[in-house]
């Protein structure tokens, strides 16, 4: 998909279509992610997620890392050894 970039205000932007806003549950002043990649060129957009907050982890982040530790508890024990 080819898009054209813009002036917004100083700095130029990539107007997003519709469907990936959507797609993406995407909002006004929403963080995300930017990477590139030097070797490759890519220029990679995707939906920040807050791992933190305050300093401590979010309840999200906790279940997830939770499920986690519990699908992959032998693994880990094993590599712990």
């Amino acid at each position: 998909m080819k898009r054209r970039l813009v002036c917004a205000g100083r700095p130029l932007a990539v107007r997003l279509p519709a469907e990936v806003v959507r797609d993406f549950n995407l909002r006004k002043e929403m963080l995300v992610e930017v990477s590139f990649h030097p070797e490759t060129g890519v220029v990679t957009i995707r939906p920040g997620s807050r791992h933190f907050e305050r300093g401590k982890a979010t309840s999200k982040f906790e279940k997830r890392a939770n499920e986690l530790l519990t699908r992959r508890s032998k693994a880990y024990r094993a590599l712990a050894k």
